[in-house]
């Protein structure tokens, strides 16, 4: 727990010198994450966005912090956005943990992946227009 305290405050501290930085952002809010701080990670990454809407991995770490505070349509919504941006890269819909028990991957995750990726691979954003 010392290393993340000592990691939040220079993000903080890099946010407080120049609020622009997204990268900054996003790593204070996959720290938070790691603290179980999940709404305030939400809120770091929403920051982050808003500066910087292009980057497939902030809407990646977005979705799981969403997931983590239980809402999974939302954690759905920017998985998506982070598949429409980076449709190649494995790991955004994997990372989903079962809600049945941590630890597991539900089937329906690995499914849906793995149909958004094909679909992706067909007809690049197919799946965001919802078939």
């Amino acid at each position: 727990l010392g290393r993340r305290v000592e990691a939040e405050l220079s993000y903080l501290e890099a946010v407080a010198l120049d609020a622009d930085l997204a990268a900054a952002w996003d790593r204070l809010g996959v720290n938070r994450v790691a603290q179980g701080r999940f709404a305030e990670a939400a809120e770091a990454f929403d920051r982050a966005l808003a500066l910087a809407d292009g980057d497939f991995m902030i809407w990646h770490n977005r979705g799981i912090a969403a997931w983590r505070l239980g809402n999974l349509e939302e954690a759905e919504f920017y998985l998506r956005k982070s598949i429409e941006l980076e449709p190649w890269r494995d790991g955004h819909w994997a990372a989903l943990p079962d809600p049945g028990g941590p630890g597991r991957r539900a089937a329906v995750h690995r499914s849906r992946r793995v149909d958004l990726c094909r679909d992706s691979e067909r007809r690049p954003g197919h799946f965001l227009r919802g078939h």
